[in-house]
């Protein structure tokens, strides 16, 4: 049996109204997770597996996003420069129970939220031993 331990999904499209506004609020939230755009034009932007474009207000995805933290020093930042960024507090906005998770919503209204990786690294088949650097939930 061959096993392809990849990563499942190789992009991520995600449609949204207003295409500057999301463009500052993934840079900001990405930006205190160590994480830069990996390329951009006029009506996309894109951020490793994530591609963001530029639709009409009907058009626009509905998605759930979890960003993987480092650690969870990184989230009142993640959740202060998403605010700053034009995002808006999600119903869970506070911290975890564990301090290891926290939400907010994009410009569009869609989940975002960052966890703090503590997944094990495994050598068993279907576990990846390098880490996504989000996951998409419905």
């Amino acid at each position: 049996m061959h096993y392809h331990n990849t990563r499942l999904l190789e992009q991520v499209h995600v449609v949204v109204a207003d295409l500057a506004a999301s463009k500052r609020f993934y840079q900001a939230v990405l930006h205190e997770l160590g994480r830069t755009l990996s390329a951009e034009g006029a009506d996309y932007f894109r951020a490793d597996e994530l591609l963001v474009t530029a639709g009409k207000p009907e058009q626009r995805s509905h998605v759930h996003l979890v960003f993987r933290a480092a650690g969870p020093q990184l989230l009142p930042g993640f959740v202060a420069a998403g605010l700053a960024a034009g995002g808006r507090p999600a119903p869970n906005l506070v911290l975890g129970d564990d301090n290891n998770r926290c939400s907010l919503l994009d410009p569009d209204g869609n989940p975002v939220h960052a966890l703090v990786d503590q997944s094990p690294v495994s050598d068993k088949p279907g576990l990846l031993d390098h880490k996504a650097p989000f996951t998409v939930c419905e």
